[in-house]
């Protein structure tokens, strides 16, 4: 084959796999996990989830809850799909002391607790640094590691 033609060669082959890639993209579909319902449930989930040892998912929603500050939840597969519980609703305690909005991903350590931070909230109104703990009959407590503003 001479030059020319196993350039040409080359190049008919780039365009006909550039050309199909949008076609292959376009027929995955992805599917919802869990779809939210508002209040009690929360509203926009904004970070990133996270699994545990055991292959659950968790996250924060922005808005929701009983107060609409945004929730702390879990997924959990199930035969018929995911089921949600709600792990915590934040702005519980007067002046939200234990954090409002919480905008950030989840980090899971080895013993299971969740930690995380809110966007306002806290002992100075500018956020938290908070940590969930399970306890032994299932529930989780919320811990505000730190008060940002002071």
């Amino acid at each position: 084959m001479r030059p020319l033609q196993l350039l040409l060669a080359i190049l008919v082959v780039c365009i006909a796999a550039i050309t199909a890639a949008p076609r292959a993209r376009a027929a995955t579909q992805a599917n919802a996990l869990y779809s939210f319902g508002g209040s009690p449930d929360g509203n926009y989930p904004a970070a990133n989830l996270v699994f545990d040892s055991a292959g659950d998912l968790y996250g924060t929603t922005v808005q929701g809850g009983t107060a609409g500050y945004g929730v702390v939840f879990e997924l959990k597969p199930t035969s018929g799909g995911w089921s949600e519980t709600i792990l915590y609703d934040f702005c519980q305690k007067s002046a939200c002391i234990d954090g409002a909005t919480p905008f950030a991903s989840l980090v899971v350590d080895s013993s299971g607790n969740l930690y995380g931070t809110t966007y306002d909230g806290g002992e100075y109104g500018y956020g938290t640094a908070y940590k969930l703990s399970q306890q032994a009959n299932g529930s989780w407590i919320e811990s505000v590691i730190r008060s940002f503003g002071s």
